[in-house]
């Protein structure tokens, strides 16, 4: 799994390259851009996870970013932080949210309020992506059982079903996993395969219990119990790969998307500086 990737857009290099040494010793990909036009074609060309972007470029300002960046469906989505050392109305603060700046930075930034800025971006994102994920998913099972009751005797709506239609309304990026009452897993999708290292089909014969490190085991019976009496549950579970590497996954759960089924999606955790050391 690769780490997140960040663009770094400013017109001055020795900003960029100060930043480019900060995001990479703290793990990340870096590529980098001078311009607004420079930055949107190297956001279609790597689809970053996150921009951190001056607000004023040669070409442009951060607004103009923003609203470049909206036109294309490949770049829409990207989340932009935005650095500047002057003061911005809350006009045009309001503006630039609605166009996918996340956050603002004053200069000059401390190196550590950078990258917590950047870790902070992605987990709100991810999440987002995450809970819209397990919307589509619930909301198809919902009508397909409904459509169901309508016009027959309601039918059982299998795990493979949901899965198999899901693919056309959910992130490629997400991977979707559904358990049964008992926390075994029934259906995974190709990037649960991806992440976990277990084919689909492997998948299928293991439990929650099974990803769960030895160590963390007893507070996994504890969590599942309480996710099922909740009806949602989300935040970041450790997962052990088939390789034996325990890896930080978030994630968003919702039980019962259909009588007995469970779906949880995941993508990889951003992690920040401390969070790292801490592990």
């Amino acid at each position: 799994m690769e780490p997140s990737h960040v663009l770094i857009v400013d017109d001055d290099l020795d900003t960029r390259e100060l930043y480019r040494l900060v995001f990479e010793v703290s793990g990340y990909r870096v590529s980098e851009a001078h311009s607004v036009a420079g930055a949107a074609d190297a956001a279609l060309l790597v689809r970053p996870d996150v921009i951190v972007s001056d607000w004023m470029l040669g070409d442009g300002d951060g607004l103009t970013l923003c609203k470049t960046l909206r036109r294309h469906g490949r770049t829409r989505l990207i989340p932009v932080i935005a650095a500047t050392g002057m003061s911005l109305s809350s006009e045009t603060r309001g503006r630039a949210r609605l166009l996918g700046c996340e956050t603002f930075l004053t200069k000059p930034i401390d190196i550590d309020t950078l990258v917590r800025a950047a870790t902070a971006t992605l987990q709100v994102t991810q999440a987002r992506l995450l809970r819209a994920a397990a919307v589509r998913v619930r909301r198809y099972a919902a009508g397909v059982r409904s459509t169901a009751s309508q016009v027959s005797a309601a039918r059982n709506l299998t795990a493979a079903e949901v899965l198999s239609a899901s693919r056309q309304r959910v992130d490629a990026s997400v991977a979707l996993i559904i358990a049964d009452d008992t926390g075994r897993y029934v259906a995974a999708n190709e990037r649960a395969a991806e992440l976990t290292g277990y084919a689909p089909n492997v998948l299928t014969t293991m439990s929650v219990a099974d990803l769960t490190p030895e160590v963390e085991q007893p507070a996994a019976v504890d969590l599942w119990n309480s996710f099922i009496d909740s009806g949602m549950q989300e935040g970041v579970y450790v997962v052990k790969r088939r390789d034996g590497r325990a890896i930080p996954l978030r994630y968003v759960a919702v039980a019962n998307i259909a009588p007995g089924l469970h779906l949880s999606a995941l993508s990889p955790a951003a992690i920040s500086l401390s969070d790292s050391a801490a592990q």
